[in-house]
């Protein structure tokens, strides 16, 4: 699954409005049907995000922009993924505006 977002970086001395696209998926840390002394179980398990890639349009940036790009992203990965999961919740609700 993809989700886009936005931030203002500055690069260069200005700033840039730069879009990143986020590659992710919902995982699940279930083992499924399971024998316990001789009990037939189910463990469901919780799902959970995982951030896989975080992608820009590096055709708009020089080599340093692009490093300076790459480093943020380095050092705001588990940002990132807080705001990919709180996106993919808002996205999983249904719209209750139009009732």
């Amino acid at each position: 699954m993809r989700i886009e977002i936005y931030r203002t970086l500055e690069l260069n001395g200005e700033e840039n409005d730069i879009e990143f696209f986020c590659d992710y998926e919902i995982l699940n840390d279930g083992i499924g049907n399971y024998e316990f002394w001789g009990s037939t179980e189910y463990d469901k398990g919780v799902d959970y995000l995982e951030l896989n890639k975080v992608n820009w349009n590096t055709a708009l940036y020089s080599e340093n922009e692009k490093k300076s790009i790459q480093d943020w992203v380095i050092q705001n990965w588990d940002g990132i993924q807080k705001e990919v999961e709180s996106r993919h919740i808002e996205l999983k609700q249904p719209d209750t505006d139009n009732n």
